[in-house]
């Protein structure tokens, strides 16, 4: 870890593969099977959470859950202790916490096939699906998750997060 001013080297994280910035104040530091919480100065908030052989590749929080989606593995819901709460043995690429339905928003990207965007509940329980015709090649949020951005091959596209209305990015 380096200070931002200076470059100057304030400690280490052994064996992380990438930290995954969740909130302000809360990241997560992925290593090789397992992952854990860090607080605002990247010290460690408990101890390390076992993902099994999968890495995992995208992560959110909501303050009081996790849910972290694995390379080739399923999407999990977690509480405050690491508990598994849900598991939804699909492959989904990306997840966000969206704050006003209180839900979870994740990308479903099947093999080969169209990519779909799934509402779960903090239980793993499917509350909405809505197809989507283009490939997602990645995602970004803003307003605290109320917005996903959609990045594909023919552009951005934003989408509310509560109501799914959609406005394509404008090149300009």
């Amino acid at each position: 870890m380096l200070e931002a001013a200076t470059g100057e080297e304030v400690g280490t994280l052994r064996g992380a593969l990438r930290v995954i910035a969740l909130t302000s104040d809360l990241s997560l530091e992925v290593g090789s099977g397992w992952c854990r919480l860090l607080d605002r100065s990247l010290n460690p908030l408990g101890s390390r959470i076992a993902t099994g052989l999968n890495t995992v590749w995208c992560a959110a929080s909501d303050g009081e859950h996790l849910a972290i989606t694995e390379i080739g593995g399923p999407l999990r819901i977690l509480d405050s202790d690491g508990r598994e709460r849900a598991r939804i043995a699909e492959h989904f690429r990306h997840v966000l916490h969206d704050p006003v339905t209180n839900s979870w928003i994740a990308v479903h990207e099947p093999t080969g096939g169209k990519n779909s965007l799934f509402r779960f509940s903090n239980e793993g329980e499917l509350l909405e699906r809505r197809p989507w015709d283009l490939r997602i090649r990645g995602t970004a949020t803003m307003r605290g998750g109320r917005t996903l951005i959609l990045i594909t091959d023919q552009g951005g596209q934003v989408v509310d997060c509560a109501d799914w209305s959609v406005r394509r990015l404008q090149v300009t």
